[in-house]
């Protein structure tokens, strides 16, 4: 392992560890009424949990090599991300995402309905599938689905999805083109010369994966806490610029690469 992904690595772990003892707490909420501002603090706490458990594993996977691996928990991770910044941006924004999550109820109960299969006939005739049904069909009446590139793309975060999410896509997902750049070479015939069954991140992908991970623990914990109340926010935001500072003097040469303007998201929560 090199000394660059070794800095990193430390790097990371430090900003991984900060995160979770600075982590704020959201205290008891009986007896609050429920609101909009109400329901985007937790549902953001939530996610934000998600990301701390997802990112020691992502950061392990990293550690270990593991090509497969790493790009699929920091895939999803990129995923809860982009929720937790939607989730910040307005206080109503998680109304959206809870339709959207019955859009996918809705989706399992119509291919149930349509599906020939046996195993399936017992759920059709359930005394709660039609009302299920029903509420699905009067809850989304009127509601237009947002996709992950739809939020992308409305948090300015497109170049994101295109460079960071498309890439780790073919890794987490079956792609005969990720095959054969990764796992063989052949030659101009067309017959096979290597075979690597169990290949190993490189340095450079695992700079960048380490890069993304620490950037996204970055952005969610600044995030939350100019969300949630009683947060010192300004000095979370100092001490998680010092890690920033840390990486970049760590890579320079990916420091140059990156636009200015693209570093972190914009602040509009």
């Amino acid at each position: 392992m090199t000394s660059t992904v070794s800095e990193l690595l430390r790097i990371t772990k430090d900003l991984f560890d900060y995160c979770l003892r600075e982590e704020p707490d959201l205290e008891i909420l009986s007896g609050q009424r429920c609101s909009d501002k109400l329901g985007q603090q937790v549902y953001i706490k939530v996610v934000y949990n998600i990301i701390l458990e997802l990112a020691p594993d992502s950061l392990l996977m990293i550690e270990k090599k593991r090509y497969v691996s790493s790009a699929t928990l920091l895939r999803s991770l990129f995923e809860y991300y982009i929720e937790l910044l939607f989730l910040a941006k307005h206080p109503e924004n998680y109304k959206q995402r809870g339709l959207d999550a019955k859009r996918g109820q809705q989706k399992i109960l119509n291919t149930i309905e349509t599906s020939p299969e046996p195993c399936l006939a017992k759920l059709k005739t359930d005394s709660r599938f039609e009302p299920k049904k029903d509420e699905l069909s009067n809850d989304l009446n009127g509601y237009s689905e947002k996709r992950l590139l739809d939020i992308c793309n409305e948090l300015g975060l497109n170049w994101m999805y295109n460079t960071v999410y498309r890439c780790l896509s073919p890794v987490a997902h079956p792609s005969l083109i990720n095959y054969e750049n990764r796992y063989f070479e052949a030659d101009p015939s067309g017959k096979m010369i290597k075979y690597d069954p169990a290949p190993q991140l490189n340095e450079e992908t695992a700079i960048e994966r380490l890069v993304l991970l620490s950037n996204i623990l970055v952005g969610s914990t600044e995030c939350i806490h100019h969300t949630l109340p009683n947060c010192n926010a300004s000095v979370i935001d100092a001490q998680l610029e010092k890690f920033v500072s840390e990486m970049k003097k760590a890579t320079p040469s990916l420091a140059e690469d990156t636009p200015a303007d693209e570093d972190e998201p914009k602040k509009d929560h």
